[in-house]
């Protein structure tokens, strides 16, 4: 319980988790998911991807701090779903010249492969 690597990779999936439900429910408030439906069509699934991905993010954070079993697995499997996340969404914003959101997602990235490596080692 006590164990650096697992503390961070747990705070950093709930905290990461939360910031992905945030994001979408920001776009949702604020009228936005609208025209982001009518420029991508297969958004629909997009979205809901990363909103299971988020839902296990917050999970697998959690059940390490109770202490439940099976922690490692569901941590290792929700942070290989937001590394996926983060270098999809790195290479689709550099794609539309936006560089420097891709270079924070390229950070995100770095520290998911960090977190995922925590746990594993």
């Amino acid at each position: 319980m006590n164990d650096p690597g697992y503390i961070f990779s747990a705070a950093f999936s709930i905290f990461s988790g939360a910031a992905i439900l945030v994001i979408w429910i920001y776009f949702y408030a604020a009228g936005k998911l609208k025209s982001i439906f009518e420029e991508r069509h297969e958004m629909i699934s997009h979205i809901a991807a990363e909103i299971i991905v988020a839902v296990l993010l917050i999970l697998a954070g959690t059940s390490y701090f109770l202490q439940l079993s099976g922690y490692r697995i569901l941590l290792g499997i929700a942070l290989c779903g937001l590394l996926y996340a983060t270098v999809y969404a790195a290479c689709f914003y550099l794609y539309r010249s936006q560089k420097i959101l891709s270079l924070v997602l390229v950070l995100s990235s770095a520290i998911t492969g960090i977190a995922l490596l925590l746990i594993f080692l």
